[in-house]
């Protein structure tokens, strides 16, 4: 996080409280959270003073779950499954479809193909605004 110069901030929005036992508590937001089906949710229980220290430890395991699936999604991407020439056509593409306009949804679509949009994601909706 020092590394990459992330910040996080804690934005208290309500608070209530409530008389009864953590595990209570924490099983009751729990099925809130998963009735919300926001794959960008997530419960995490700490002390309000440690807010950081949780949220870190969070990030740490979340990552470390998925170090393996990302380390595949990394070398399909960039292995021997992909090779220069993509790339080349991808650039190709992109000059093709900054001349005519009727080819942005099948540079879309070979970005999506590829599972490359990201990578190219700002780049294809600057030329789309255009």
């Amino acid at each position: 996080m020092i590394r990459y110069g992330l910040q996080f901030r804690h934005d208290s929005k309500t608070e209530e409280l409530i008389n009864d036992t953590i595990d209570t508590v924490a099983e009751r937001l729990s099925t809130h959270v998963r009735e919300r089906s926001d794959p960008l949710s997530a419960l995490i229980i700490g002390a309000d003073e440690l807010w950081e220290v949780s949220l870190i430890k969070f990030m740490m395991d979340y990552v470390g779950k998925s170090a393996s699936s990302n380390l595949q999604d990394f070398s399909r991407m960039s292995g021997p499954g992909r090779s220069v020439s993509i790339d080349q056509e991808i650039e190709a593409d992109f000059a093709a479809a900054t001349k005519d306009r009727s080819r942005l949804q099948a540079l879309g679509d070979k970005l999506q193909e590829h599972r490359i949009f990201d990578k190219y994601e700002d780049r294809f909706y600057r030329l789309l605004g255009r």
